[in-house]
């Protein structure tokens, strides 16, 4: 009867230790592939292009910018801007794109996330010189913004960057509204 007994209580208690064991092995499984799946974001942002290069203005401008989270709060963003500028007055209108790569501090990782970064990059003027090829400068941006998780892996931010150009031979300023895809 004794044997029975033990029998019988070791049944639930190795049942209980499988799904314990089950249960510890599959959380870390979870919260890596989770993790990993929310490592990388997509962003595609515009908005006004205030700049003081070859004359004054303000002008719209587009933006795609990638996203990975290298920790819980330190971000690499490759991205790409496009806008065209007009020259003076009455000059022309000058096409630019703006490769670049900005590291930020993010100071959350709730629902609402402020940050802070800074990069650095290139201005090519995309209208080519007499050789063919487009005249292309250094440039340094640091940006400020927030962005806001609204449902699923969609967020939205604004933020403002401001850039030196040739440094400091011209400035720019964006002043941007996004939205963010988590993958």
């Amino acid at each position: 009867m004794k044997a029975t007994l033990r029998h019988i209580h070791s049944v639930p208690l190795s049942i209980a230790l499988t799904v314990a064991t089950l249960i510890v092995a599959a959380s870390p499984a979870r919260a890596q592939i989770e993790e990993t799946a929310s490592r990388w974001s997509a962003s595609w942002s515009g908005g006004a292009f205030t700049y003081d290069l070859a004359g004054t203005g303000t002008t719209a401008f587009v933006a795609f910018r990638g996203r990975y989270a290298l920790t819980r709060h330190l971000l690499i963003e490759p991205g790409f801007t496009f806008t065209a500028y007009k020259q003076q007055q009455f000059g022309p209108t000058t096409p630019l794109g703006i490769p670049e790569v900005q590291l930020q501090l993010q100071f959350s990782d709730r629902r609402v996330r402020p940050y802070i970064g800074a990069g650095a990059g290139m201005v090519a003027d995309l209208r080519s010189d007499r050789s063919g090829s487009p005249l292309i400068r250094s440039t340094l941006s640091g940006s400020g913004g927030l962005r806001v998780r609204v449902a699923g892996p969609w967020s939205v931010g604004g933020e403002v960057r401001v850039r030196s150009i040739d440094p400091w031979v011209g400035s720019a300023a964006e002043w941007t509204l996004g939205v963010t895809r988590r993958f």
